[in-house]
């Protein structure tokens, strides 16, 4: 209706209770790649303008925006995009709905690559979601699951010295022969120069190649950042069996036990006297 009134004519219809079609296109990354993906078309090119102003114009209008065309090299404007249209313009990166609708605390510091382990510290990382440690409390009170994993996450951090990113999705891993690239490692530290509380921060080994600089990024200046190691395995002590000290002599005292007599023994194969 809206495209026979703007452009006075007839137009092919769909179907009733039939959705556009979908048709392959690519969508442009910004290393000048290209991904395949499905997007909804309408057959007729005239109905095909107005949708495409209404959905993708509408779209890259909100980018426009925040008005880049403004900013300079050392002010580039950042867009998020969420949405599964492609649109006619460079992406840095794609990520599935399913991945991001949960995300939390935890999957943006991951993603970013430091990840403190206490309240205060994620409200630090996460300004813009958290203004105090109270609010960042709060958020897990409510999320029983998302507790129960941050407190596994920090056992096992001080336990191991280190995390890997499927510990953070609740499937623990058992091989601990990896090297540091795929693991996020544990360091302690203290914010203030001369306090005793010491807390734990991850930092994702492939991503940071110096530590304390990727702490000091997000959570400002700290004092002795040193590695968590994973304690020594001590080892039961085996106590000696009350056997061994028990001399000889008085097994065969309490067992009456008599030794043959050494002059009735012979070789194997000897014949006896007489």
């Amino acid at each position: 209706m809206m495209a026979e009134t703007i452009f006075a004519r007839r137009v092919e219809r769909l179907p009733k209770g039939e959705w556009y079609p979908t048709q392959a296109v690519g969508r442009l990354m910004s290393d000048g790649t290209g991904r395949r993906a499905l997007a909804f078309r309408h057959p007729d090119p005239f109905v095909e303008a107005v949708r495409f102003a209404v959905c993708e114009g509408e779209v890259l209008q909100a980018v426009g925006r925040g008005r880049g065309v403004r900013r300079t090299a050392e002010t580039p404007l950042q867009v998020l995009i969420l949405t599964n249209i492609p649109l006619p313009i460079p992406v840095d990166k794609l990520t599935a709905w399913g991945d991001f609708r949960e995300a939390g605390p935890f999957d943006v510091l991951v993603a970013r690559g430091v990840v403190p382990l206490d309240y205060a510290g994620i409200a630090k990382a996460l300004p813009d979601q958290f203004s105090e440690a109270a609010r960042v409390k709060d958020w897990f009170q409510y999320r029983p699951n998302a507790r129960s994993r941050f407190n596994g996450i920090r056992t096992l951090a001080t336990a191991l010295g280190y995390v890997v990113k499927s510990d953070f999705s609740g499937i623990l891993h058992i091989d601990s022969t990896m090297d540091d690239s795929a693991k996020l490692i544990a360091y302690r530290y203290r914010r203030r120069a001369g306090s005793r509380q010491r807390t734990v921060v991850l930092v994702d080994a492939a991503l940071h190649a110096d530590p304390r600089a990727a702490v000091e990024s997000v959570l400002g200046p700290v004092e002795d950042l040193v590695r968590v190691e994973k304690p020594p395995t001590r080892r039961s002590r085996t106590r000696k069996s009350s056997l061994n000290v028990v001399s000889q002599s008085l097994i065969d005292q309490l067992l009456d036990f008599k030794g043959p007599d050494p002059t009735s023994l012979r070789s194997f194969g000897s014949k006896s006297p007489g």
